[in-house]
Parts: structure tokens; C-alpha cells; sequence
């Protein structure tokens, strides 16, 4: 890993910690800009209203934040929008609002006091630590199942005592993997699912156990799709509306950009989409994406982890990362 880089995000990490009053004032300040935007009509590019809708629905997520942040208490997405169901009438136009709101201010959500409901899953070669309970997630791979990863996992001190974190796009690759029961692979691996496009609690839960564990290497395996390229990017990079979240992860790996070409056998390989490519291109364009990503991704075909030929996909993936490990000493 880039020690100098995990420092300096380090850093960032600790000065966005503010105290319950420090948001407060922010709140204050941001709602000043508000007024001065209804009264005199100063909007700007970063805060402006096209509706009284969308002034209301604003105000709604910066009163429900407050009054969790003066309480202490957390308010989930989904309890927001059934509060105010009638107001946002999709969850998507209140998560949007959300995301607005939060970049708009540049505090993190979870400080924001709003989070949202669980959705990746962890298992593997670690234990998790607090007070007097400790959990080995090894155990509950061996029952094939995984522990769901929540916006409080930092609570918890981990300690992996295997040689990977490895980070799967799909849930079905991440339980294929489980129960193929290869004992190495599983005694040596940390593995994580954000079945799909990674929330927040997921990607910040993989950054966590990274920074404590700083000289355990990170993986991504997904598809080889301009969907799974973008899956990849959120990941390492996230993009302008998320920056300020810090739970970007710049020094995880491509598994899938190690891949032997002349080992791999593939079922079948499609055309990419007009849509896949318009996807594709932008894509490329970020400018942090290194140059051999690119040339791996500028592959006018796709195909998925499932049209691999394996006899064993475990097997597969842990010479993979073995490979890297062998490289990385000499």
C-alpha cells in the first residue's frame, strides 16, 4: 500500500470530525444563505431552489439532521420518507435531497446523523472486538452466511489474522465463494459483498478496515462490464457529489486486471451496448483511473464472473493474490 497516501487520507479523516456544535453553527451559516436567497433571490450554482417543492423538501432533511444531532439520535432514510411520505413521494427524490444537502454543507451523512439500512456482507479471516464481545466472522462463514455491514462498524476494533480483503461486485459471486468451502482461501481472506453499487456504510466499512490494517492489500473482483468498471471507480474514487464522505479507497487493486489471459476459458462474450459505451467513455475520462485500467477496459466486449470457466473459482482467485503477493516480495 502507498503508506504516504493512507497518511495523508488519515489526515483528512481527522479533520472532518466536527462536535455536535461546530455542525450546529454550520447549520446556522447555510440557513442564513437560505434566507438571503428567498429574500434577495441570490441563488447559486451549488444552492439554488427551482420550486418552493424543493425549498420544502430541503428544509425538511436540514430540520430531521438537527434534530437527531441535538438528541443524539439517528434517523434512517426509509423512516424519513414514511415521515414525510406524502412530501418526497419517492425514496429516490428524498436520497437525492439527502446527498444535495450533505454535499452542500460538507459534512459527512453518518454526521449528519441520517444513515441507512444495511445492505453489504462481510465474512471471513477476521474478528471484530468491542467491550467484552468478540465475533469471529470465521464461524459464521463456515455456517455460509455473513455479518451485515451497518454505518457503526467502527465501533468495532478488527483485527484480521488472514492476508486479503477481497471485494466482490455481486452477492452471488460472494456466497459461490463461500460455498465452494476452499478452506485456504477462506482462512486467508477477508470477503465483502456491496452487492453491487457499494452504499456508504460499505465503502467506509472496506476504508476502516484497511487504515487498521494498513498492510493487508485490497482487491476488487466484478464483472468485466462498463457496469462493473463503474462499480470499480466508485469504489476507488467515488465521484464530485460524494467527495466529501472520505470513504474513497485510491490504493485498492483490479484482481480481475491480473487475470492470465491465456488461462482464462469464457462461456460467451457480448457487444457492449450504445448505452455501455456512452458508460464506458466516461468512464475513461476520469482522470485518476490508471493507465492500465484503461487499456483493460477500452475492450469493446463484456462478459460476466459467471461465464468464467472454473473447476473452482476459490482456487482461481486465491493464486491470483498469492501471484501478487509473490511479485510484491521480490
Amino acid at each position: 500500500m502507498n503508506l504516504p497516501l493512507l497518511h495523508e487520507e488519515m489526515e483528512k479523516i481527522e479533520r472532518s470530525i466536527k462536535e455536535p456544535s461546530e455542525i450546529v453553527d454550520v447549520f446556522r451559516n447555510h440557513l442564513d444563505k437560505i434566507l438571503d436567497i428567498i429574500i434577495n433571490k441570490n441563488s447559486t450554482q451549488e444552492l439554488k431552489f427551482q420550486s418552493l417543492k424543493e425549498l420544502c423538501h430541503y428544509l425538511i432533511v436540514m430540520r430531521v439532521s438537527l434534530d437527531g444531532i441535538l438528541n443524539d439520535s439517528y434517523h434512517t432514510k426509509r423512516e424519513i420518507f414514511y415521515m414525510n411520505q406524502n412530501v418526497f413521494q419517492k425514496q429516490e427524490n428524498l436520497n437525492l435531497v439527502i446527498k444535495q444537502f450533505s454535499h452542500n454543507i460538507q459534512i459527512q451523512r453518518k454526521q449528519l446523523h441520517i444513515i441507512s439500512a444495511s445492505k453489504g456482507l462481510v465474512c471471513g479471516s477476521l474478528i471484530l472486538r468491542k467491550q467484552d464481545i468478540e465475533l469471529d466472522l470465521l464461524q459464521l462463514t463456515s455456517q455460509g452466511k455473513g455479518l451485515n455491514i451497518t454505518e457503526f462498524m467502527d465501533e468495532w476494533l478488527p483485527e484480521i489474522y488472514g492476508k486479503w480483503i477481497l471485494v466482490v461486485e455481486k452477492e452471488t459471486v460472494y456466497f459461490h465463494l463461500i460455498n465452494e468451502m476452499h478452506q485456504e482461501f477462506l482462512q486467508n481472506t477477508v470477503l465483502i459483498t456491496g452487492k453491487g453499487y457499494p452504499c456508504y456504510a460499505t465503502k467506509s466499512f472496506v476504508k476502516y478496515l484497511s487504515i487498521m490494517n494498513p498492510y493487508i492489500p485490497v482487491y476488487y473482483f466484478g464483472d468485466m462490464d462498463p457496469h462493473g468498471y463503474d462499480i470499480l471507480q466508485q469504489y476507488a474514487f467515488g465521484n464530485a457529489y460524494t467527495s466529501h464522505e472520505l470513504n474513497n479507497i485510491p490504493w485498492i487493486q483490479w484482481l480481475n486486471s491480473y487475470f492470465p489471459l491465456d488461462q482464462l476459458q469464457i462461456k460467451k462474450k457480448n457487444k457492449l451496448n450504445q448505452r455501455e459505451l456512452q458508460l464506458l467513455e466516461q468512464i475513461k475520462s476520469n482522470a485518476n483511473l490508471p493507465e492500465e485500467w484503461k487499456q483493460i477496459m477500452d475492450n469493446k466486449e463484456k462478459y460476466e464472473i459467471e461465464d468464467m470457466q472454473f473447476q473452482n473459482l476459490s482456487e482461481f482467485v486465491l493464486q491470483i493474490m498469492q501471484r501478487q503477493d509473490c511479485d510484491l516480495q521480490y
